[in-house]
């Protein structure tokens, strides 16, 4: 499973995301689960 996200300057979300997303899996299901972010960064 890929999560794409934004760095953000103020709150960032990935922790509370991947924290969700893994406590909710079966533990069959997290045998079976390769998770990759993407952290992209916008320059002014």
């Amino acid at each position: 499973m890929g999560i794409p996200t934004v760095k953000r300057q103020v709150k960032s979300y990935l922790m509370e995301t991947l924290h969700s997303l893994i406590d909710n899996l079966y533990p069959e299901e997290k045998l079976d689960y390769f998770l990759k972010k993407l952290v992209l960064a916008c320059w002014k």
